[in-house]
C-alpha cells in the first residue's frame, strides 16, 4: 500500500513538479520578451537589455449621445494632447471580460438582507441577469502604453501621459497587473501564457503569498485627488 504523504511533504512535492514544468516552459517561451509583470508594470528582457512598460486605461465614452459641440470638443482635446506628446506612444484594443462584480456583490449582499420573499426573487433575477451578461458579453478597452530602457525615465513618461490626459477630462486608470493578465490573454489566446507569468493554475503552489495586486488608480475630474491631479497638470504647464 502506497504511504501518505504528509500535507507538507505533498506540498513540497507539488511546488517542485511545478518548477520543473515552469523550466520547461519558459524555454519554450523564449521567443517572448517578456521577463515578468509585477506592481502594475510590464518588463521585457531581451538578452542583459531590459524594457519597462507603464500604460493607462481609457474609460470609453460614448460621444453619440453628446450633442455635435461637445463631440468636437471632445476629439479635439485628444487631438491636442497627441500633438503634444514627444515620445513614442503605444496604443492597444483589448476585448475583456465585462467587470461587474461590485454590482454582483452590491446583489448578493442585498440577497441576505431582504426578508421579502417576492423582492428577494427580484433581486435574484437582477443577479442571474448581470451574471449572465458577465459570462457572455466583453468590452472593449483602450490601452495607451510607454516604454524605456531606464525605469525613470518611463515614469517620467507616464506622468506626463496621464498630465496631458487630464486636462481633456476624460476618464482613465492606471494599467494594473489584471489588466495585463486579460491584454496577455487576449493576445496570445494561450491560457497556458498567463498561467506560467501570474503563477495560476498548474502553477498555483508557486504564487507569492504576500504580493498583493494593487488595483490601478483612476483618475478623472470624478474621483477624489483632484489636488494631486492639478499637481499633475502644473507639472505639464
Amino acid at each position: 500500500m502506497k504511504k501518505k504523504l504528509s500535507p507538507e511533504k505533498a506540498k513540497q512535492k507539488e511546488i517542485r513538479k511545478a518548477e520543473r514544468t515552469k523550466k520547461k516552459l519558459a524555454t519554450s517561451l523564449a521567443w517572448s520578451h517578456v521577463e515578468r509583470i509585477r506592481d502594475n508594470m510590464i518588463v521585457l528582457k531581451s538578452k542583459k537589455t531590459e524594457e519597462y512598460i507603464l500604460g493607462i486605461k481609457l474609460i470609453p465614452r460614448n460621444l453619440f449621445i453628446e450633442n455635435s459641440n461637445a463631440q468636437f470638443v471632445a476629439i479635439n482635446q485628444i487631438r491636442s494632447v497627441l500633438n503634444q506628446i514627444n515620445f513614442k506612444l503605444y496604443w492597444a484594443v483589448c476585448h475583456n471580460p465585462v467587470n461587474l462584480d461590485a454590482h454582483l456583490s452590491e446583489l448578493s449582499k442585498q440577497m441576505q438582507e431582504e426578508e421579502d420573499p417576492v423582492i428577494w426573487e427580484m433581486i435574484e433575477n437582477d443577479f442571474e441577469k448581470a451574471a449572465w451578461f458577465q459570462q457572455t458579453h466583453v468590452e472593449i478597452e483602450f490601452f495607451l502604453m510607454v516604454k524605456d530602457h531606464n525605469y525613470e525615465n518611463c515614469v517620467k513618461k507616464y506622468n506626463q501621459l496621464v498630465g496631458l490626459f487630464l486636462s481633456t477630462g476624460y476618464r482613465f486608470k492606471e494599467l494594473d497587473d489584471y489588466d495585463y493578465e486579460n491584454f496577455l490573454a487576449y493576445l496570445y489566446e494561450n491560457p497556458m501564457i498567463n498561467n506560467f507569468y501570474f503563477s495560476h493554475g498548474i502553477f498555483s503552489s508557486l504564487k507569492d503569498e504576500d504580493y498583493e495586486v494593487l488595483p490601478g488608480k483612476e483618475y478623472g475630474y470624478d474621483t477624489d485627488d483632484k489636488e494631486e491631479q492639478e499637481e499633475l497638470i502644473d507639472d505639464m504647464e
